[in-house]
């Protein structure tokens, strides 16, 4: 594609209209092939090598696949988690993972540092209300964020590994979503589309006063580049849509949008070669799902559609893990309920 961002040379607004060529040119589809495999209930994913994935079943139970594309051994590994569930990869070392509750307040957590081999239960996240997002930057920082129904501690982090847990001193809004950059920088975008900045580990918030202008929610998901810019997937009357964030100008740029029904994201990763990866998906039994891909840090996106052929069950905070690096040209994606299909960008 050579178009840059999501409609042309020239940035639209509501209202223009593109023309069948720029709408083409939009939407290329270039270079991926599609391999599917069957994995039974299978509602979250995350890689720790290319052959070793750990997931998230409809119980929220957590299994090992060993296999290059998630379709061969499977074991059990945890069942303590037992109502819907977000895992995530730890960014800096990916043989750790980890896995907590969103529908409980006071939350289960589980975490393995031996690429899924054990997943051990740690210490449960006094919430007080439901977690939304998670970050997992280094194995010393997990940062968790939601709604703290009972008071405004909406941004709660370990440092030990999921031992204990520490309420932010200085908090953000309700947490819609968030990511670290590393293990001191981060953003939060909350529920009323404010952003808010980190650059002491999650201990402190800050309001950028920088706020979106189209509604975000716990279905979003973000992704940091640098420490000074990110982007995020989101969903707006059902159209699936990019934005980037650079704090540094105070600046938010739409990069991508396609129209369509969709009711949430996929998650947002960087793979090992600097690609990045998001996508959206309608929850019905033949639901339209689109992945988006970017190589050269968010400038331009191109796309692969495909349709599901069974509904989604999974909670939407569950479905942002649903995007994996699967080496160096491959991701795998989970579709409906139960099938990962592997896509490689070549």
């Amino acid at each position: 594609m050579t178009n840059k961002g999501y409609d042309g040379a020239t940035p639209q607004v509501d209202g223009d209209v593109l023309s069948a060529v720029e709408l083409n040119d939009s939407l290329s589809v270039a270079k991926f092939t599609k391999h599917f495999q069957q994995r039974s209930s299978c509602e979250a994913l995350i890689s720790h090598s290319n052959t070793a994935h750990s997931f998230l079943t409809s119980g929220n139970a957590i299994h090992l696949i060993s296999g290059a594309n998630g379709a061969d051994t499977t074991t059990s590994k945890n069942t303590d988690l037992d109502t819907d569930s977000m895992i995530r990869v730890c960014e800096g070392t990916k043989t750790s993972g980890f896995a907590i509750e969103i529908n409980a307040t006071t939350a289960e957590t589980a975490l393995t540092s031996d690429s899924g081999t054990t997943w051990t239960t740690t210490t449960s996240a006094a919430f007080g209300g439901s977690p939304n997002d998670v970050s997992f930057p280094t194995t010393g920082l997990i940062v968790v964020g939601g709604d703290d129904t009972a008071g405004t501690d909406h941004v709660v982090f370990s440092t030990d590994s999921a031992a204990t847990w520490t309420d932010a001193t200085t908090s953000p809004g309700i947490v819609a979503c968030l990511h670290m950059f590393d293990g001191t920088t981060g953003y939060v975008i909350d529920t009323s589309d404010n952003i808010w900045k980190t650059v002491n580990s999650a201990v402190d918030w800050t309001d950028t006063t920088d706020n979106f202008t189209t509604s975000v929610s716990n279905t979003s998901s973000m992704r940091c580049i640098s420490s000074d810019i990110f982007f995020c997937s989101y969903i707006s009357s059902g159209d699936f849509s990019i934005e980037q964030y650079t704090n540094s100008t105070n600046t938010i740029t739409k990069v991508f949008k396609t129209i369509g029904t969709f009711d949430g994201t996929l998650g947002f990763i960087e793979t090992t070669d600097g690609t990045l990866w998001t996508g959206a998906y309608n929850n019905d039994a033949q639901g339209l799902y689109v992945i988006a891909k970017s190589e050269d840090d968010g400038a331009t996106w191109e796309t692969c559609e495909f349709t599901s052929s069974v509904a989604t069950v999974a909670a939407a905070r569950t479905k942002k893990s649903s995007i994996s690096e699967a080496g160096t040209d491959s991701v795998l994606i989970i579709i409906g309920e139960g099938k990962v299909m592997r896509i490689s960008k070549n």
